[in-house]
């Protein structure tokens, strides 16, 4: 459900799968493609507005996940924060635990582990800032586990967004949603699954975003198969996003290989 009325439209087709998997292996799965930005409904969690937007799953998709000659503006595989401690620049909302360990990774020794309080209403949350330009592809690793339990964040089991501030404030700025991971076992968008993530395996994510002054365009590809491209009206903060959140809910996940590129 979502707060406000949209005007969308779904055209649905089957998808050829797309070369992804450079970059991630030993049983990485992977997830590529543009995404839509937007939250869910407003709750006392959730800050978010909508504006109309269309949704077809034929129009362009992204490639590979990084492109070897393609300009980095920001990675983070966590191999340089001491084990036990947080990366700088970083800020954080904890409800049971943030830290770097090392003992799981999708590449290198080490990940960020957040842990939420199982079954409880306190998830761990991480913020970076991040170059979110005009056009820009996200990519990083994500470890969605069974440890833990069905909180008051009873929608969700991990969760990707952006916000215009990335504060260790409960609810800084404003907020619009990535890609929620369910417990049923979907990724989800805007309400719609766009695939099947499994459990205590890592799946990469890569957002294609492209915004210009009367439109947002985004692109989704899971676990290497092309998903859904979503075209919106610009949010009214569009231009204030910033920052990166990693949100855990009421479980514990790991998150990895994070990089922000220009778009080829």
């Amino acid at each position: 459900m979502y707060g406000t009325d949209r005007c969308e439209t779904v055209t649905e087709t089957v998808l050829s799968r797309r070369r992804y998997l450079a970059g991630v292996t030993g049983g990485v799965a992977t997830m590529s493609g543009c995404l839509r930005f937007s939250d869910p409904a407003e709750t006392p969690d959730e800050r978010t507005t909508t504006a109309g937007e269309a949704e077809t799953r034929t129009a362009s998709r992204p490639t590979d996940t990084a492109t070897p000659d393609a300009d980095i503006l920001y990675q983070e595989g966590f191999e340089g924060t001491p084990i036990g401690e947080l990366p700088e620049k970083w800020a954080y909302h904890t409800g049971q635990e943030a830290r770097v360990v090392s003992e799981i990774s999708a590449d290198g020794n080490k990940s960020l582990r957040l842990r939420g309080k199982s079954g409880g209403c306190n998830e761990s949350v991480a913020r970076r800032p991040i170059p979110l330009r005009d056009e820009v592809r996200l990519t990083l690793a994500v470890k969605v586990t069974s440890s833990g339990s069905i909180g008051c964040h009873d929608s969700r089991q991990a969760r990707i967004m952006v916000r215009t501030k990335a504060t260790g404030e409960i609810y800084p700025g404003n907020s619009l949603e990535l890609l929620t991971f369910t417990p049923a076992g979907d990724c989800v968008a805007r309400g719609r699954s766009l695939g099947k993530y499994t459990e205590d395996e890592w799946t990469t994510v890569t957002v294609d975003y492209r915004r210009e002054s009367q439109r947002v365009v985004q692109a989704y590809s899971i676990n290497g198969t092309e998903q859904a491209t979503i075209e919106r009206e610009p949010e009214p903060y569009e231009n204030r996003l910033s920052a990166l959140a990693l949100e855990s809910a009421e479980f514990t996940n790991y998150w990895d290989k994070i990089q922000v590129t220009e778009l080829p």
